[in-house]
């Protein structure tokens, strides 16, 4: 089996853990706490933002495997760091269910896309720590770092990270506080990552994987 075959499994596997760990955790959420606060009044909703919302699923399979390529030890502390995150966050959905009610769409396009953006999130919870805020946000730290990758890939990462994150406020899929909540999750979920990674991690991931 070759490299990208086996990255891209590796990939697959810890998104469906993702997967399987964010839906489950509903159905063991019952009290639900409302995040929103009066400033998230102030934030309008822009429709045309969902696009770069939903760019999110692809970056978030094809940015961690490109990255192993540029950077096999960054490979590793992402990876680390991004189930780290996942987990952290389910444990903060159970022990502190978040939802609160979506607004009322018109009938255009864009609007009929956003719509269906609500529907696919299931029943509208985990909301604080966002999930596409925390990993977003590792990944433009990540795009920064790894000097081996060509700038102007660096770059895109950068900004298509930092869109997805506004548009988490601008489509009102979350409210600010989901963001908020996030930027600690990342930060210590990237220290901890890094950390292995820097330690002896990267030789004996790359070797157990048969990378």
């Amino acid at each position: 089996m070759n490299t990208l075959a086996k990255l891209t499994i590796i990939q697959a596997v810890i998104l469906v853990i993702q997967i399987i760990l964010y839906f489950g955790s509903e159905r063991f959420q019952h009290v639900f706490h409302n995040p929103q606060r009066r400033l998230d009044q102030h934030i309008p909703r822009i429709p045309a933002f969902v696009y770069p919302y939903v760019l999110w699923f692809p970056l978030i399979v094809i940015f961690p495997i490109g990255l192993y390529y540029f950077s096999p030890g960054n490979w590793v502390a992402l990876q680390i760091a991004w189930i780290f995150c996942v987990v952290v966050s389910v444990v903060a959905y159970l022990a502190y269910p978040t939802t609160f009610q979506r607004e009322k769409l018109g009938q255009g396009r864009t609007e009929r896309v956003l719509a269906l953006v609500y529907k696919t999130s299931y029943r509208g919870v985990n909301c604080a720590p966002s999930l596409h805020c925390s990993t977003s946000m590792m990944i433009a730290f990540v795009a920064v770092v790894t000097n081996q990758m060509p700038w102007w890939l660096r770059v895109i990462s950068l900004l298509v990270s930092l869109a997805i994150i506004l548009a988490t406020q601008f489509t009102k899929q979350h409210v600010l506080l989901d963001l908020l909540t996030a930027i600690p999750v990342a930060a210590v979920s990237l220290a901890i990552g890094f950390g292995v990674a820097a330690n002896g991690g990267t030789e004996v991931i790359q070797a157990w994987f048969g990378l």
